[in-house]
């Protein structure tokens, strides 16, 4: 019998514990009309990113395995994956709240008083929130946006992290096709020198033709130091993040992958930038909400069950009630809560706007960008398309005596700058490019770096 009204008062304690929030209708409390929570979350949480997935190994040494190695070790990655995950445990711990919370407990004791006797008793106490003026729900989108918001901000560091690789890469592959190129040409002025040493002692050529070539082989040489130069930066800032060791077996693929076509249309929405602005403000709201509920009372319907566990007593007691509890002497500390949380979502607000705008501002000058890069890139082709044509002109009139060495060598020097400028044309479009899909927040998907 005593077990029957042990379950019973517990049922009725969860039963009453049910009617969540019923109690606003009998104690009338403000809560503000016209903010919507489930429109807030359908409006900033509908979109969100998954989390890079950490523990996955991936073995090969093409560019992206590379790459996705790096970030995958990476203690700033790490970090943003600590925060995530523990917001993720804040929302299990902050959702158990809204659940009934019951405990036990066992008491003994002796009475000196009373011969052999020993006093022992179980007693079980717990208590339902029935009423809280959404202010556990409250903490529950606070924090479920907090790891929305990591998640973004992981996002966005990836992308990051993958343009200033991807442009180290960019920066290498540019120095190695120019230094191939002056290499080319360093060997067919260094043959022709050869001729001209034997012309001049042959006294068919006069001494200012040797000069000329010599003074345009120093010049190669410097420009192959300079593209050295470029490389090895490039290689030091490579090699920190990607490993010493850094050779691509299918560096042809990686080049395929830069040269791709991609579109670069975009919606505001979806890019990081903009995500993590529009989560600021929703956090900045969703505080604003808790700070005008905080003089909202809590209430609670509580219950206890206590059994004493000797012969000598045999009374049982049960208790059910309702606490009320609400804040006292605090309208003016809630008042200036309130004012912050204002102007904090201010604030928010107007940041929000600016990313716009740069966000805007950025989009256009990167589609300007793209677009004189690939009008200066066919330009400069037609450049080389005439340099050559001329460099086959003279090399006839040479032949034929109509035109002197210097201006042959003049000419492939003209070449040479024709097509090195054509060469950093092409790298210049696709920094731009992924300058743009970094933006968009499309650069690990463009550059297939799979996590």
């Amino acid at each position: 019998m005593k077990f029957l009204i042990y379950i019973c008062s517990l049922a009725l304690l969860f039963a009453i514990g049910c009617e969540k929030n019923e109690a606003s209708k009998i104690l009338q409390t403000y809560i503000p009309p016209n903010i919507n929570l489930a429109e807030l979350e359908a409006n900033y949480l509908s979109k969100k990113t998954s989390a890079a997935d950490l523990t996955k190994n991936i073995n090969g040494n093409t560019f992206s395995d590379r790459v996705s190695s790096y970030l995958r070790r990476s203690p700033d990655v790490a970090a943003l994956q600590s925060v995530i995950r523990k917001a993720q445990a804040q929302i299990k711990v902050t959702e158990d709240q809204k659940n009934a919370q019951i405990s036990g407990g066992l008491t003994a004791g002796f009475d000196n008083q009373i011969q052999d006797y020993l006093g022992a008793g179980l007693t079980v106490s717990g208590e339902k929130i029935i009423f809280d003026a959404q202010k556990t729900d409250l903490s529950i989108s606070e924090v479920s946006t907090q790891v929305a918001l990591s998640e973004f901000q992981l996002a966005a560091f990836l992308e990051s992290e993958t343009l200033s690789i991807a442009s180290s890469y960019l920066d290498f592959l540019e120095a190695e096709i120019g230094i191939e190129l002056v290499q080319i040409r360093m060997k067919l002025l260094n043959d022709n020198l050869e001729k001209i040493d034997k012309l001049v002692d042959a006294a068919i050529l006069n001494v200012a033709d040797k000069v000329s070539g010599e003074i345009a082989a120093s010049r190669l040489e410097s420009l192959k130091e300079n593209q050295n130069a470029q490389k090895k930066q490039a290689w030091s800032s490579l090699s920190r993040k990607l490993g010493s060791n850094l050779t691509f077996h299918n560096k042809e693929d990686v080049w395929k992958i830069f040269a791709k076509t991609s579109d670069f249309e975009f919606e505001l929405a979806n890019i990081p930038a903009v995500q993590i602005a529009t989560l600021n403000l929703h956090t900045s709201k969703l505080k604003l909400l808790k700070a005008e509920r905080g003089i909202a009372p809590i209430v609670k319907v509580t219950g206890a069950i206590s059994q004493p566990l000797n012969e000598l007593s045999d009374n049982e007691t049960i208790r059910i009630g309702i606490n009320v509890q609400t804040p006292l002497f605090k309208e003016k500390y809630l008042s200036s809560l309130i004012e912050t949380e204002q102007l904090a979502v201010s604030y928010s607000e107007s940041q929000l706007e600016k990313t716009l705008q740069d966000i805007m501002v950025q989009g256009e000058v990167l589609k300007s960008a793209l677009s004189s890069a690939e009008t200066n890139r066919k330009l400069i082709e037609e450049s080389v398309e005439l340099a050559e044509r001329e460099l086959q002109f003279l090399e006839r009139q040479v032949k034929v005596g109509q035109a002197n060495l210097s201006q042959l060598i003049s000419s492939h020097s003209q070449l040479l700058d024709y097509e090195l400028r054509l060469n950093s044309a092409r790298f210049e479009y696709f920094q731009t490019k992924i300058r743009t899909l970094e933006l968009n927040g499309r650069l690990r998907e463009f550059l297939e770096i799979q996590l």
